[in-house]
């Protein structure tokens, strides 16, 4: 009867430890980011930490998608560890492809054409990483750099072209 009691303890904190939820509020001011979630049972959770990779921060919109990780089960303290906003999402990157992007861009354009996108890909079989802003296109290839854009500066005490 213990073994039995104690399986079911244990069974218990693994359902409590994972949970899925919704972002309703985030508070982005702080030294880390928190939010606020409505769970997937009925349950809202304020002031939740968002844990974040190292030199990458972003402030994710309203209605993402969260996974929030409850150590031990214990409901009142949980971390987010995973966000994602499924209609911001860029769609169809070739396998091993990487794209950082923002709300603003159109989900459904490709690399090329993205509006404020960075796609790490590539063109040809050789590496390529293509940066989009407005109407600004950077292309950084294999021994070539294509830049277009209605205007370019240089700000530079010298500039030297070589052949």
């Amino acid at each position: 009867m213990r073994a039995g009691q104690a399986l079911r303890a244990a069974a218990q904190k693994l359902r409590l430890a994972f949970a899925q939820g919704l972002l309703r509020r985030t508070d982005n001011a702080g030294r880390v980011q928190t939010v606020q979630l409505d769970l997937l049972a009925g349950e809202t959770k304020d002031g939740l930490m968002r844990l974040e990779t190292y030199g990458l921060t972003g402030h994710v919109p309203l209605g993402a998608v969260a996974l929030v990780a409850f150590p031990g089960g214990d409901r009142s303290m949980g971390h987010v560890v995973a966000m994602m906003h499924p209609e911001h999402r860029p769609r169809g990157l070739p396998a091993g492809d990487l794209a950082l992007y923002r709300a603003g861009d159109d989900p459904q354009a490709d690399a090329a054409t993205a509006v404020h996108r960075l796609t790490f890909t590539t063109l040809g079989g050789k590496p390529a990483i293509l940066v989009r802003v407005g109407s600004t296109k950077l292309d950084l290839l294999d021994g070539e750099v294509r830049l277009e854009s209605p205007q370019v500066t240089v700000v530079s005490p010298s500039v030297d072209i070589n052949p």
